[in-house]
């Protein structure tokens, strides 16, 4: 539990320039949250900002928040930019 916890919170946290980029995949046992992301140059600099993305999702989600961040080149929800500035608070939505 707490996914959706995340995803929700994911955009505010970490901005919207890299939430278009990358966007949490699954939360594991350890609480690792995997991160698929648009490219593997994403994923490695993302990686240099672990301790800062964390932290801003610790003061957004406070126990809910992961453990620790991996970063991988993955599927991406398919959104807009047009959608993501309309409902920059909805979690994703088929379609």
């Amino acid at each position: 539990e707490g996914m959706s916890e995340i995803v929700r919170a994911w955009p505010a946290a970490v901005g919207d320039q890299i939430a278009l980029n990358a966007w949490p995949a699954r939360l594991a046992r350890d609480r690792t949250l995997h991160v698929a992301t648009s490219s593997s140059a994403w994923a490695f600099e993302l990686a240099q900002l672990e301790p800062k993305l964390l932290e801003r999702l610790r003061e957004a989600l406070d126990e809910h928040a992961p453990a620790a961040l991996r970063f991988a080149p993955g599927k991406l929800p398919e959104r807009s930019s047009e959608e993501m500035e309309s409902r920059p608070r909805r979690g994703r939505e088929p379609g």
